[in-house]
C-alpha cells in the first residue's frame, strides 16, 4: 500500500535526525533523497523540501563550529609560505585550515577548568585570544552575567597580551577613523579567528556590489583611508603588517557585499549603494568581528545551498520560427538560422550586454551576446586534465639575488618602477566593467577611487604596502593563504559548437594592475629581444604592436618570394606549421625561469646543455620582474572553480596563467631560446612564430627536419603536447596540382614520427586566421569570414537601446574585417570589404 504524506515525512525526518549533521551534509553532496517508488508524484516535492530544510539546519550547526575546507593541499606543508626564500621550497602553514572530515561529528566544547560542558543550556564563554572555553562561575573572579557581544578575553590573556596584540594596541593614531570598539577590533585582528574567517571568506566569497552612488563611494574611500592609516604605522614584514594587509585585501568582501533580492535577480544600484553605506558605517564603529563572522557564515551558507541545488535541467528551447512567406528576403537581424540554445536566454544576455556597453566595455558586450558563455556542466575533470601536475621548479643554480625581493620603496637606494602614478595610468587603460576577482576587487570601481589623487597618502600606502607585495613576490607573515592569492577564479568557457572547454584563470585585480603598470617599460627591450636575438627567428607575440599582422605578412612574403624565384623541383620551398595543444597551461615552468636567469637547471637539447651551464639566448629583459615571476610561478597556486553544484580547488603547478598580463610574454620566454638554438643547427630555415603558432620556412626536407626536431625537443624540454593531426606542410609550387607528387611520399617516409598532411593544404592554408594560397582559396576564405560576421547580426538586433546597437556595429562588427584586410591582397579583398 502507498505511504501517506505525513507518515513518509515523519520517517524521513526521523532518519535525518538519527544521522544528524553528518547525514544531512552527506545527503547534500549526494543530491535529493531517494524516495520509494510507491510514493505518489504529488508527494515527492514536499519530501524534498522537508529534507532540504533539515539539511540546512545541519549545515548551519556545522558552520557555527568553524568553516569546513575541502580544498587539496590545505594542510601543513602544502602552502607556499609567505615570502619564503626562492629555492627553499614551501614550508608548513603557520595557521592551517580546519581539515575536519565531513563524516565526523562536531565535538562539543568543555570548560577548561571543570571539564564540563554547557550547564542548563547556557553556552560557554570563548576567549578570542587563546580560544579556550569557560563557565562564568569558573572564572576568577566569577562573572555574574555574560559579557556583551564583542571580543572577550579570559583573565590570563587580558593581563598578559601577546606581542602581536601589544603592537596593535600601541598604534598611536588608532582613533583617527574608528569611533568606537577600537580595542575589540584590534584584539580580534590579533586572534587566530581572524585568519580562519579571512581564509573562509577567501574560499567562499560572495558576489560584491558592482556600482554605487557618490555617498557609497565616499564611505568606501573613508574606510580604505582608515585602514591605510593603521597599515602605514606598522613595521614592514611584521605580524601586524600581515594582519593589516589581509584586512585591506578583504575590504570588498566585508564592505561591498551584494544584498539579496526576493526574486533572486540582480539588486538595483540604489540598494547596492545603501548596503555599502551601512556596512561602512558599522565598520567605522569598530564592528569588524561581527562583519567578518557574518561574511564567513554567509559564504558557507551560499556554498551549502549550491551543493544542495538540483542539477540544472536542460533548457526547453522552442523551435526556430519559420521563414516569412513571400519573396521578401529575411532581414539580417532576424533570429532565423541562429543556434536555438544561444537564443533561449537572450533576455538575460541583452541586459548584461547593455550594462557592459554603458560601462564603455564594448568588447565584453559583444562576447556576452555572441559567445556560448560558460560551460553548463561540471567541467572539473576537464579542467584537471588541462592543468597537469609538474614538479615545482628550482633556482638552486641561479644567482639568488635575481629572485630576491627588491628594496622597499622607503629605502634610500630603491629604484622601483612601481609608483602610484604608474598605477593610476594603468587604471585609466584598464577595461571598465570587468569581472571581480576572488576577493571582490574591481579595477575601476574599487581600486580606481583610491588613486584618483596619485599624490595622496592613501594612494602611496596602498601602492607601497599592497601592490608592492605582488610586485616583489613577497607577502608578510600571517597573511591570508598565499597560494590562493597567486591563484584566482577559474572559469570554463564553452567551445560550442566544438566540444570541450577553454580554461581562463582570473587572477587578483591587484596583480593584474601591477603587471599593467610595469609593462610599458618592458615593451621596447622585449621587442628587440624577440625579433633580434637571432637573425632567422621572429617571435611577434611579445612586445610587438599588431604582431599577428606582421607574422602573417612576413610568412606570405617569404612564400611569394620562393614562388617567383628559381625553385628546385626536387626540394622546393615549403612552410611546415606545428600545432601545440593547450600550450599555455602545460608548458614547464623550469625553462621559463632558466631563460630569465641565463643558467640551465636541467639538461636541454638532448644533453647538449647540462645543468649549471650558461643557457644561450636567455631572456635578460625580464630580469626586472624576476621577483614577480618567482612569487607567481616558483610555488604552486590554487585556482577556485565554481561548478553549477559545487566549488572545486585545483592546484596549478604548470603553465602560465592565461589571465596573467605577462602570460604570453613568459610563454615566449620559455620557447624562444629553444627556437634560436634549433635554428643554429638548421642554418637554411627561417622560423616565424606568434606565441604557440610556429612555422618553419625553407627547403621541403630541411623545413620538415626542423619541425621534426622541434616537436621532439618541445615534448622533452618544455613538456608540450604536439597535435600532429593539425600540423601541416604547404608547398607554394604545388598549388596548381590536384594531388601531391611522389616527392611528398619520399620525404614523408624520412620522418615517421612527424606525419604532415599535404592534400588538404595544396591550394592554401590559414595562418593565424589569415588565408595564404591561391586567389580562389583566399576569396572563399574571405566570403566565409563575411558570412560568419553577418551571422552575429541577429544578436545585436535584440538590443533595446538603438545607440548601443549603433556603437556595437561600428566599433565591434565593422573592425573585425580590418585584420583580414591588413593581411590580404587589396585587389582580392575589395568585394569582401564592401
Amino acid at each position: 500500500s502507498s505511504l501517506t504524506l505525513r507518515g513518509t515525512t515523519s520517517l524521513l525526518l526521523s532518519s535525518l535526525t538519527l544521522r544528524g549533521t553528518q547525514g544531512a551534509l552527506a545527503s547534500s553532496h549526494a543530491g535529493p533523497p531517494q524516495v520509494p517508488e510507491q510514493v505518489p508524484e504529488q508527494v515527492r516535492p514536499s519530501l524534498w523540501q522537508a529534507g532540504l530544510g533539515q539539511a540546512r539546519r545541519g549545515v548551519r550547526a556545522c558552520i557555527t563550529r568553524g568553516p569546513i575546507n575541502t580544498r587539496p593541499g590545505s594542510g601543513s606543508g602544502s602552502g607556499s609560505g609567505s615570502g619564503s626564500v626562492p629555492g627553499s621550497g614551501p614550508g608548513p602553514c603557520k595557521h592551517p585550515r580546519n581539515d575536519t572530515n565531513l563524516n565526523t561529528h562536531p565535538v562539543k566544547p568543555n570548560c577548561c577548568v571543570c571539564l564540563d560542558g554547557e550547564l542548563k543550556g547556557k553556552p560557554l564563554l570563548l576567549c578570542d585570544e587563546c580560544e579556550k572555553h569557560y563557565h562564568c562561575a569558573c572564572l576568577s573572579p566569577p562573572l555574574e552575567r555574560r559579557p556583551k557581544k564583542g571580543t572577550w578575553l579570559c583573565p590570563s590573556c587580558a593581563n598578559e597580551p601577546s606581542a602581536l596584540l601589544a603592537s596593535l594596541l600601541g598604534l598611536h593614531e588608532k582613533d583617527a577613523y574608528f569611533t568606537d570598539n577600537m580595542d575589540d577590533l584590534l584584539r580580534f585582528l590579533a586572534s587566530d579567528e581572524f585568519l580562519k574567517c579571512g581564509n573562509s571568506i577567501l574560499d567562499n566569497g560572495r558576489p560584491t556590489c558592482e556600482s554605487g552612488n557618490l555617498r557609497a563611494q565616499k564611505a568606501w574611500i573613508e574606510a580604505c583611508t582608515g585602514v591605510a592609516a593603521l597599515l602605514a604605522q606598522t613595521a614592514r614584514d611584521s605580524e601586524a603588517d600581515g594582519r593589516f594587509v589581509s584586512l585591506a585585501l578583504l575590504l570588498p568582501q566585508l564592505l561591498k557585499q551584494r544584498p539579496g533580492t526576493r526574486g533572486g535577480g540582480d539588486p538595483s544600484s540604489w540598494s547596492q549603494s545603501q548596503a555599502t553605506i551601512k556596512l561602512c558605517q558599522s565598520f567605522k564603529r569598530g564592528n569588524l568581528p561581527s562583519i567578518m563572522r557574518k561574511a564567513a557564515r554567509e559564504g558557507e551558507k551560499l556554498l551549502a545551498k549550491r551543493r544542495l541545488r538540483r542539477p540544472p535541467a536542460p533548457p526547453v528551447v522552442p523551435p526556430p520560427p519559420p521563414p516569412a512567406p513571400g519573396p521578401n528576403p529575411v532581414p539580417l537581424w532576424s533570429a532565423q538560422g541562429i543556434d536555438s540554445a544561444l537564443w533561449s536566454d537572450m533576455d538575460q544576455r541583452v541586459s548584461r550586454a547593455e550594462a557592459a556597453a554603458r560601462a564603455s566595455n564594448l568588447s565584453r558586450a559583444r562576447k556576452i551576446l555572441t559567445s556560448a558563455g560558460l560551460a553548463a556542466h561540471d567541467a572539473v575533470e576537464e579542467l584537471h586534465a588541462k592543468h597537469p601536475v609538474h614538479a615545482l621548479p628550482t633556482v638552486a643554480h641561479h644567482d639568488p639575488n635575481l629572485w630576491s625581493p627588491p628594496l622597499p620603496p622607503e629605502h634610500p637606494d630603491a629604484t622601483n618602477a612601481l609608483t602610484p602614478l604608474a598605477l593610476a595610468k594603468a587604471l585609466r587603460k584598464s577595461p571598465r566593467g570587468g569581472a571581480a576577482d576572488q576577493l571582490g576587487w574591481r579595477a575601476h570601481e574599487d581600486i580606481g577611487p583610491l588613486f584618483s589623487d596619485s599624490e595622496s597618502d592613501l594612494a602611496k600606502t596602498f601602492c607601497d604596502r599592497i601592490a608592492f607585495c605582488f610586485f616583489s613576490g613577497h607577502f608578510p607573515p600571517d597573511t591570508l593563504d598565499v597560494p590562493t592569492l597567486w591563484g584566482g577564479n577559474l572559469i570554463a568557457l564553452s567551445k560550442a559548437p566544438k566540444p570541450g572547454v577553454r580554461p581562463i584563470l582570473i587572477g587578483q585585480a591587484w596583480r593584474r594592475l601591477v603587471a599593467r603598470a610595469v609593462t610599458p617599460g618592458l615593451r621596447a627591450p622585449c621587442e628587440e629581444y624577440f625579433t633580434g636575438a637571432h637573425p632567422r627567428v621572429f617571435q611577434f607575440a611579445a612586445g610587438v604592436k599588431d604582431g599577428a599582422s606582421h607574422a602573417v605578412n612576413l610568412t606570405r612574403t617569404l612564400l611569394d618570394v620562393a614562388k617567383v624565384t628559381a625553385c628546385d623541383p626536387l626540394n622546393p620551398t615549403a612552410a611546415a606549421v606545428s600545432d601545440i595543444t593547450n600550450g599555455f597551461n602545460e608548458i614547464a615552468r623550469q625553462p621559463i625561469l632558466d631563460s630569465i636567469a641565463g643558467i640551465a637547471s636541467i639538461a636541454y637539447d638532448g644533453n647538449r646543455i647540462l645543468p649549471g651551464e650558461a643557457l644561450p639566448y636567455s631572456c635578460t629583459p625580464l630580469a626586472g620582474i624576476a621577483p614577480f615571476v618567482a612569487g607567481a610561478y616558483l610555488n604552486r597556486a590554487t585556482a577556485r572553480y565554481s561548478a553549477p553544484n559545487d566549488v572545486h580547488f585545483i592546484d596549478v603547478t604548470a603553465g602560465v596563467q592565461q589571465g596573467d598580463v605577462f602570460g604570453s610574454t613568459l610563454f615566449c620566454a620559455g620557447l624562444h631560446p629553444l627556437l634560436c638554438r634549433l635554428m643554429d643547427r638548421h642554418p637554411e630555415v627561417i622560423c616565424v612564430a606568434y606565441a604557440d603558432n610556429v612555422t618553419f620556412i625553407g627547403k621541403l626536407s630541411l623545413a620538415w627536419a626542423a619541425l621534426d626536431e622541434f616537436n621532439k625537443l618541445a615534448r622533452e624540454d618544455l613538456k608540450l603536447r604536439i597535435n600532429t593531426s593539425e600540423s601541416l606542410i604547404h608547398v607554394p609550387s604545388w598549388r596548381a596540382l590536384a594531388e601531391p607528387p611522389a616527392l611528398y611520399n619520399e620525404v614523408s617516409a624520412c620522418f615517421p614520427n612527424t606525419p604532415l598532411d599535404c592534400r588538404e593544404t595544396l591550394q592554401g592554408f590559414k595562418f593565424l586566421g589569415a588565408p595564404l594560397g591561391i586567389d580562389s582559396f583566399i576569396t572563399s576564405s574571405l566570403d566565409a569570414a563575411v558570412a560568419n560576421i553577418t551571422s552575429e547580426l541577429p544578436f545585436f538586433g535584440a538590443l533595446t537601446d538603438g545607440l548601443l546597437h549603433y556603437r556595437l556595429l561600428r566599433f565591434c562588427v565593422a573592425p573585425r574585417m580590418d585584420y583580414l584586410l591588413r593581411t590580404t591582397n587589396p585587389i582580392l579583398a575589395t568585394d569582401a570589404a564592401r
